[in-house]
């Protein structure tokens, strides 16, 4: 609303940058409602008396009725692999901004940009709320849901066995419960074998030496959890001693 009052009466009126509005004779005061768009304005108010002498006075507005654009460029919607993720966001002009992903609003920052550290998040689904206020007091809020995947594939060894002995000769068999990337294998810590993308694994292993040895199976997930399980078995090539107690050999 634009009021403006003179201290006698007169014949008021005003300009909306440069652009004039009706007139008010012999009064004392002037109402009116304005209806603007966003932007800068200058306001003149005129007050002329029965003499012909003319006061006037003047005020500069700024009309800003839209909230503050908000870009969050960190987390995304994906999974993460740690249960600290770094919050990344941006206004399109000068804010105060903040933010609430466990319940507790954030100490506002004055600017264009937040960065700060989520930490303590929980498994599974996650979703941070960001808060933008410009000096007009618009208000935006914009929210993001990520996943936080922080335990590698559960891996079953089905063959061989624990504790199983073989004769040089292993058929490998082993299996993941989650969205694997890959599996593998080694044996003894040595040499891993190649990589299959997929949550089952088989394979045989031949021309292991005599002893004990133990089987490493891996697995990974898409955002690089490991998960491992591990079997001992023994290779035994020596067949079995035979002695004959009874009955004594004679001729």
């Amino acid at each position: 609303n634009l009021q403006a009052t003179s201290d006698q009466s007169a014949d008021m009126w005003y300009t909306l940058n440069g652009a004039a509005g009706p007139v008010h004779n012999s009064t004392t005061s002037y109402n009116t409602t304005l209806t603007l768009s966003d932007g800068s304005y200058t306001i003149d108010v005129y007050a002329k008396d029965m003499g012909g002498n003319i006061g006037t006075a003047e005020a500069n507005i700024t009309v800003d009725t839209t909230a503050p654009a908000i870009t969050v460029s960190s987390p995304t919607a994906k999974t993460y692999p740690s249960t600290s993720v770094q919050l990344s966001v941006s206004t399109d002009e000068p804010s105060s901004i903040w933010f609430n992903y466990n319940g507790t609003n954030s100490t506002p920052v004055s600017g264009t940009g937040l960065t700060a550290t989520m930490t303590g998040l929980s498994e599974g689904a996650n979703t941070v709320y960001v808060y933008a206020k410009d000096s007009a007091n618009n208000l935006n809020v914009t929210q993001l849901t990520f996943n936080v995947d922080t335990h590698g594939p559960s891996v079953v060894i089905t063959k061989p066995v624990e504790a199983g002995r073989y004769n040089g000769t292993i058929w490998i068999m082993a299996s993941a419960n989650d969205t694997v990337a890959q599996m593998w294998y080694n044996i003894d810590g040595g040499a891993n074998s190649t990589p299959v993308a997929n949550n089952s694994l088989s394979a045989i292993e031949t021309g292991l030496s005599e002893g004990s040895h133990t089987l490493n199976v891996f697995s990974n997930d898409s955002v690089g959890n490991v998960g491992t399980a591990t079997v001992n078995f023994t290779v035994d090539k020596t067949a079995p001693t035979v002695s004959i107690v009874s009955p004594v050999s004679y001729t």
